[in-house]
C-alpha cells in the first residue's frame, strides 16, 4: 500500500493540542496568581515582588508547552511522495 500522511498528521494534530492546553492552563494560573499578587500588593507591598516571582513561573509554563509542542511536531515524519 502506499504511504500514508495520517500517523504524521496526527503527531502534528496532538502538538497543537498539547500547546493549546499548556496554554489555557498557563492562563488560567497567571489569572490566579495575578489575583493574588493584587490583593497581597493591597493589604502588604513589601510581598509584591514575592508573588510576582511566583507569576513569573506560572507564565513559563506557556513557554514550555511551546517547547514541548515544537519537538513534537519536528518528530512528525511526513513521507515524500505519497502516490508513487
Amino acid at each position: 500500500p502506499p504511504p500514508s500522511s495520517h500517523p504524521p498528521s496526527y503527531g502534528v494534530f496532538a502538538a497543537g493540542l498539547a500547546v493549546g492546553l499548556t496554554n489555557v492552563a498557563s492562563g488560567i494560573s497567571v489569572g490566579v496568581a495575578g489575583s493574588a499578587c493584587a490583593l497581597a500588593d493591597a493589604q502588604d507591598p513589601s510581598l509584591f515582588v514575592k508573588i510576582l516571582i511566583v507569576e513569573i513561573f506560572a507564565s513559563a509554563l506557556g513557554i514550555f508547552g511551546i517547547i514541548v509542542g515544537i519537538i513534537m511536531s519536528n518528530s512528525a515524519m511526513f513521507p515524500d511522495k505519497l502516490l508513487g
